[in-house]
């Protein structure tokens, strides 16, 4: 894979210091902890009044299943709606049917909590994807390793002290004492988003062109089918989180039945996993500046298969009456879980063009559970055939070497390659030059008026962004565009009236009206004509600081625009409403 821009060293905790970060993450911090709680005292009462292992299974496949059923629908609504307001609502949803289970807990009916844990999944299935969305607008692109980071450490913090906070609830109060408590964790969670805004208004946020609904979630799957490297994303994810499954559904088999821990032992192994899998989340962003996202995803995946295997390794120092081995390897598969899981969000969260992050992180979640069900169901049932160490092993073999093809195969160049375009307009710095120092520019032919931040933000995302750069460089037509581009001419024209079908850009010949005016349209033949023999000339975008504010106009400099846009600039020192800024190629 080629080298990667220079990457500042970035730590989770700095963060923290995004004031409407800290409202989402301590939000994130008492929902979890009720959720953690509410867990343990549910599977309590299921095995309490059934005692039947399938039944207890199903609690778990009620919470997973949600997400892979709604997760892709409940995606558009976060790019279509304020994700902040989609968040909030799916708290106070959660909070009324948390609140029902109080009463189908007290009448111990197992057919009623197993279908409101499913309820309470759809709730999360629309949490998810609209927090993956509000997170690179609260802390800006360069920080989302660190803020997965951070996010991924408290999860496996709560993972490590939650179960053990809601055994001494239950040692104190009911398990419908419990539940009232993690409905209640969801209204505190939904008061304290309130304070998590985001610079622009949140009314911005909605998308610019406002397809059907089914025409957005198709859009969804278009972007992702024609995006290289997020299809390998999507692929490398759904193979280790089979991956995952297997060792979720032998590991415990391994630890109490091959390996014969007792129940304190097998305590510690699992406190011993979740201190590792915080110190795997709090190294990742370190790793992630050093190698790049798609490298330390592949390193956390081998890192996870080696340990896998490394099972009959673990089984032989315990034959000879060593134990601590036990510990070392939890707390090792630990850390390469969260490798895995920081990594390839943060990937997502990078390679996603802005107008669909919503609809990519929903699909993300829904095919790593549905790949992690089937790992969990496959890893059994073969566990029960051959045995649980020997699936295991198998199964971390295959991870490593899929790991070590990763690097050097398509796959991994295209991950790699797809990282380095959207992190190189950031990693350029942003010269101060001077209006004599620029090259002049021939008189404009055409304008392209962009309407709002929002789809301003569409067309700087890394994709599109590209063709927009090589329209302007670029004399000819279709033919030495697709050259320019080093993509098929079809796919070029493709992409050009997809564009111009969106309404993202707008090309306006030339004539007395004045830019920022809609004045004497072309015929769409000679628009589209127009569009593909688009030369060197002015861009005019429409930012007003006014509606995005100072520091979002500011981010947009940082994040996507060339060096030497002075005019860019002057635009932030003078602010005036809706003014169009002239950008010299």
């Amino acid at each position: 894979m080629g080298v990667s821009p220079p990457r500042s060293r970035v730590s989770p905790l700095v963060v923290l210091s995004v004031r409407p970060y800290r409202f989402l993450w301590s939000a994130q911090v008492v929902s979890q902890l009720g959720d953690a709680c509410a867990g343990v005292a549910l599977i309590y009462l299921v095995s309490r009044l059934s005692g039947d292992p399938l039944t207890i299974g199903l609690v778990v496949f009620c919470m997973l299943l949600p997400a892979a059923l709604v997760g892709p629908f409940a995606g558009v609504l976060a790019d279509r709606f304020p994700p902040r307001h989609l968040m909030v609502a799916a708290d106070l949803y959660r909070v009324v049917v948390v609140a029902t289970m109080i009463p189908a807990a007290r009448a111990e009916s197992i057919p009623a909590l197993l279908a409101l844990v499913f309820l309470a999944g759809v709730g999360s299935a629309f949490f998810s994807p609209a927090r993956a969305a509000l997170v690179p607008r609260l802390v800006g692109r360069d920080k989302v390793p660190a803020a997965v980071g951070l996010s991924q450490a408290t999860a496996a913090t709560v993972t490590v002290l939650g179960p053990g906070l809601g055994g001494l609830l239950l040692m104190w109060m009911s398990v419908e004492a419990v539940l009232a408590l993690d409905a209640a964790t969801f209204l505190v969670s939904a008061l304290l988003l309130l304070g998590a805004r985001v610079a622009e208004p949140e009314r911005v946020a909605a998308s610019p062109a406002k397809a059907p609904y089914l025409a957005a979630l198709g859009e969804g799957f278009k972007v992702l089918v024609r995006h290289p490297a997020l299809l390998a994303v999507l692929g490398v994810l759904g193979i280790f989180s089979m991956m995952c499954g297997i060792l979720n559904a032998s590991q415990a088999a391994v630890l109490l039945q091959e390996f014969g821990l007792s129940a304190t032992q097998y305590g510690s192994a699992q406190a011993a996993q979740g201190l590792g899998s915080i110190g795997g989340a709090l190294l990742a962003p370190a790793l992630i500046a050093t190698v790049g996202a798609a490298g330390a995803l592949f390193a956390g995946a081998g890192l996870m298969g080696a340990a896998m295997a490394a099972v009959s390794l673990v089984a032989g120092w315990l034959a000879v009456g060593v134990g601590a081995p036990v510990y070392a390897w939890a707390a090792l598969l630990g850390v390469a879980v969260s490798l895995v899981t920081v990594t390839a969000q943060t990937l997502f969260m990078t390679l996603a063009p802005p107008q669909v992050l919503g609809r990519i992180a929903a699909t993300m979640q829904a095919a790593t559970n549905l790949a992690n069900v089937a790992g969990i169901l496959g890893g059994g049932v073969l566990a029960g055939l051959f045995g649980a160490s020997a699936v295991m092993s198998w199964a971390g073999g295959v991870a490593v070497v899929l790991s070590l093809a990763g690097l050097v195969s398509p796959i991994g160049r295209s991950m790699s390659r797809g990282e380095q375009e959207a992190t190189a307009v950031k990693a350029r710095p942003v010269q101060a030059a001077t209006t004599a120092a620029l090259p002049s520019a021939p008189p404009p032919r055409h304008w392209v008026l962009v309407s709002d931040p929002r789809t301003y933000q569409a067309l700087a995302s890394v994709d599109v962004f590209r063709v927009l750069s090589a329209l302007e460089a670029c004399p000819g037509g279709v033919e030495e565009l697709a050259s320019t581009l080093g993509r098929p001419q079809e796919e070029v024209r493709v992409q050009l009236d997809t564009l111009l079908a969106a309404g993202l850009v707008e090309t306006v010949p030339e004539g007395p009206s004045t830019p920022g005016q809609r004045g004497g349209a072309a015929p769409p033949a000679e628009t589209d004509v127009a569009a593909l023999k688009y030369r060197p000339a002015t861009r005019a975008l429409r930012l007003s600081p006014e509606v995005l504010g100072r520091e979002g106009v500011q981010r947009i400099i940082e994040l996507t625009v060339l060096p030497g846009l002075v005019e860019l600039r002057r635009l932030v020192r003078e602010p005036g409403a809706g003014r169009p800024v002239h950008l010299n190629s």
